[in-house]
């Protein structure tokens, strides 16, 4: 948190990953809320 994305951070949104992820659309907005607040902290 606190920091912009990096190229290294982006990710193919069609590859499989079974961790550390959220299938809970409201969580995920609720995170990128807090993301990008902490950007201007």
């Amino acid at each position: 948190m606190g920091k912009p994305a990096e190229p290294e951070d982006i990710v193919n949104i069609f590859d499989y990953e079974e961790n550390e992820i959220t299938q809970d659309i409201q969580e995920q907005r609720d995170y990128y809320k807090r993301w990008i607040e902490s950007l201007t902290e």
